[in-house]
């Protein structure tokens, strides 16, 4: 006769761990908690917490937008206003054309440029386009 173990160990939870599971299925409880709602959430919440301080501020995220990379939005310099502008198609079509979502003074530079236009800028990305940054980052492994 096999005798049943009536309380095994959660090697996610008994174990020194590499890194952490972030999973999402609606019917099952898999890899280790955490409060994100969506994928989305955790690669925006990460993104924000690796680039928003020293020495980055931001800099591989408006990249990515300044250099057309996001298929519905870009960040682009207003020579008139003086302003960087984050644009974004109203529909997800090709022929859509692009309005300005938000704007900040080009003057403010590094640590200056608000906490918001990071989180407005990382809010216009799909999925798949906050997942290429965070893997183009160093020190930064997600496996999907």
């Amino acid at each position: 006769m096999i005798a049943k173990d009536s309380d095994p160990l959660n090697p996610r939870e008994s174990y020194d761990n590499f890194g952490k599971m972030f999973c999402w299925h609606s019917r099952y409880n898999l890899g280790d908690e955490h409060d994100f709602k969506e994928p989305e959430d955790f690669l925006k919440d990460i993104l924000y917490d690796i680039v928003s301080g020293e020495p980055h501020y931001g800099k591989p995220v408006y990249n990515f937008l300044k250099q057309g990379n996001a298929e519905y939005s870009k960040l682009e310099y207003n020579r008139s206003s003086k302003e960087w502008e984050l644009l974004e198609k109203i529909t997800p079509s090709a022929e859509s054309k692009f309005y300005t979502r938000e704007s900040y003074s080009a003057a403010l530079k590094g640590k200056d440029v608000p906490d918001w236009f990071l989180d407005e800028c990382l809010s216009s990305l799909t999925v798949e386009e906050l997942m290429q940054i965070v893997q183009g980052l160093e020190k930064t492994v997600i496996l999907s």
